[in-house]
């Protein structure tokens, strides 16, 4: 028998208009042991983050309604005391492969679509072992 994992209880929200590679995401992270939900847009993102304290967020750039970008700046402005997700960013354009507005906005990371499952879930597990003062770092290369 298994023993518990530190996937286990980990709660992720998958946010990408992409269908497909939403599904897949998903099926990679459950796969590697955590507790998937899934948005199709990014108005659907911040309602769910609004309802659920996820540990991480990953979120594709270009979305329609709230865009990746919009997602991240309303989470970052929450206020004191309200549960903030750490947040992966996704895009399949390298053009808005943007570090100093990732740090700004407090994103631990971005992913250029495509990529390895295993380079989803080395980032993914990377994000989630950051301790707190770590996490307000930004992404690595980005250290204040």
């Amino acid at each position: 028998m298994e023993t518990a994992g530190p996937a286990d209880h980990v709660r992720i929200l998958v946010a990408d208009d992409d269908g497909a590679f939403r599904s897949l995401a998903t099926l990679v992270l459950r796969g590697a042991g955590f507790t998937l939900d899934e948005a199709n847009d990014g108005d659907e993102a911040w309602q769910r983050v609004e309802d659920v304290d996820y540990d991480l967020v990953l979120l594709d750039v270009r979305m329609p309604g709230l865009s990746g970008w919009d997602v991240i700046k309303r989470i970052s402005e929450r206020e004191q005391g309200k549960h903030k997700p750490r947040v992966l960013m996704m895009t399949g354009l390298t053009t808005e492969f943007d570090l100093d507005k990732l740090k700004r906005l407090g994103a631990q990371g971005m992913l250029i679509k495509p990529f390895q499952n295993e380079d989803l879930v080395g980032e993914v597990k990377r994000i989630l072992s950051l301790s707190d003062e770590e996490a307000t770092e930004g992404p690595p290369g980005m250290g204040g």
